[in-house]
């Protein structure tokens, strides 16, 4: 565990004590830009498929994504909203530790970070979606055939429930959740490009309950023995 973030693993982030680590972790790691090679890659993802009957590449590819961007957005975006601590998280700085059933677990990073006072949102996750998100998912969608889309659409569910948690207990003090949240109000990422994280769930009426639904479907369903999730947009059982 990095010391200075100690204060954030209490509780429902308790698990995440040990996600975050620094060079001199015991545990093997690979260096994060060899994710982009597909030699490094095809492999990871292969054994990761194992764990399901009938896998489908796309699919695989996108609950990899699940299990990757959990592990390292959980703790790296509570430090940033909890505690105003930046990160070092560029894929040619971090170790990836990955479990031989290829599911990351964990990150090596190369220091613990220091006090951060972004000016917005861009600034506050530029270098995050820039150096790490950005270029691993490139990779996963030429590998698999998975859509970048949907696979931002991974990320952006999980960041926007992540805000909502931490917004929800009320322990965040400065002004980093409202600049996520204008983050994901922006169609436009500033000078460049549309914004991969715009508005990733909606919330909607259904049958007298508030609904939270994702914008993009996971398409976990091609991979026969998973159900459509709590949050899918797809409004039908799986197609026949």
């Amino acid at each position: 565990m990095i010391d200075a973030l100690a204060p954030i693993f209490v509780g429902p982030l308790a698990d995440f004590a040990d996600r975050l680590a620094l060079a001199d972790d015991p545990r093997p790691g690979l260096r994060g830009s060899e994710l982009l090679d597909p030699a490094v890659l095809g492999p990871i993802l292969e054994r990761f498929a194992r764990r399901y009957d009938q896998p489908e590449p796309r699919a695989v590819a996108s609950m990899w994504t699940k299990w990757h961007f959990w592990m390292l957005l959980t703790p790296v975006v509570a430090a940033s909203l909890l505690l105003e601590h930046g990160l070092p998280t560029d894929l040619d700085e971090v170790e990836v530790i990955v479990a031989p059933d290829g599911q990351t677990t964990a990150f090596k990073l190369p220091h613990g970070g220091g006090p951060a006072t972004p000016a917005d949102g861009f600034e506050r996750f530029g270098a995050l979606v820039d150096g790490h998100i950005e270029p691993l998912i490139r990779a996963l969608a030429a590998q698999s055939g998975a859509t970048a889309k949907v696979l931002w659409s991974n990320v952006g569910n999980l960041f926007e429930n992540l805000l909502r948690q931490i917004e929800a207990s009320g322990l965040a003090r400065g002004p980093g959740p409202a600049q996520a949240r204008a983050l994901m109000a922006s169609r436009d990422w500033p000078g460049r490009r549309p914004n991969p994280l715009f508005e990733p769930v909606r919330y909607v009426e259904r049958g007298g309950d508030r609904k939270r639904v994702r914008r993009v479907c996971c398409i976990r369903y091609l991979i026969p023995s998973l159900e459509l999730c709590s949050t899918c947009p797809l409004e039908k059982a799986r197609p026949a």
